[in-house]
């Protein structure tokens, strides 16, 4: 595992003390082929292919910032005040501008 350094990484990072990962993971409705497919896709794109709804719905359970789960940018925490919709956007305009690699000629 890289640490803070990856989506999966950033997600276990707030795992509670003394739960294992897949009982944490578990409670959060992620199964084991969600975070092999996760980290493959970080692998080779970058960030992982999840539906932003996913993300935005995990962050408000743990209580964390989803553009600081999704890509590690901003505070890890919101402020209060801050709407899910506004970090909702600035995942959008952070996906938008990401470099795409194409998939292999076939």
């Amino acid at each position: 595992m890289k640490g803070n350094s990856t989506f999966t990484g950033r997600l276990l990072s707030v795992k509670p003390d003394g739960m294992k990962a897949v009982t944490f993971l578990g409670s959060l409705g992620i199964t084991r082929q969600h975070v092999s497919r996760w980290r493959r896709e970080e692998d080779r794109i970058g960030y992982p292919g999840i539906h932003l709804r996913t993300v935005v719905s995990i962050a408000q359970v743990l209580g964390v910032n989803p553009p600081w789960l999704l890509f590690g940018v901003g505070p890890k925490t919101l402020r209060n005040g801050d709407a899910p919709a506004t970090t909702v956007e600035v995942i959008r305009r952070r996906l938008a501008t990401e470099e795409r690699i194409a998939p292999p000629a076939l």
